[in-house]
């Protein structure tokens, strides 16, 4: 009888430890769809010649350069981006 009771027990230590692991996975899963699907805030479009008024008049605190594509973020945590023109504008590195 001893032994069955060993049995019982580890299997329960088992049965535990495996209801631990599955809610963990559950988990791991439901904060990953509510990170993908959660509140993302979508970039304003703007004009370049905006966006230069943005850079000249300091509100702008990021720009990353992206081959033509600018995006930017405000002091004050909004983002936008712009499309630069072909032709080059030898002062933009200056204003930032």
């Amino acid at each position: 009888m001893n032994s069955i009771v060993q049995k019982r027990s580890t299997g329960l230590a088992i049965f535990s430890t495996g209801f631990v692991l599955l809610w963990l996975v559950i988990a791991a899963v439901l904060m990953s769809v509510f990170n993908n699907f959660g509140v993302q805030q979508s970039n304003e479009q703007v004009g370049y010649s905006d966006f230069i008024t943005e850079i000249q008049n300091d509100r702008v605190r990021k720009v990353v350069i992206d081959g033509l594509t600018i995006n930017a973020e405000r002091y004050d945590g909004s983002r936008f981006e712009t499309v630069r023109p072909m032709v080059e504008d030898p002062k933009l590195l200056d204003d930032m």
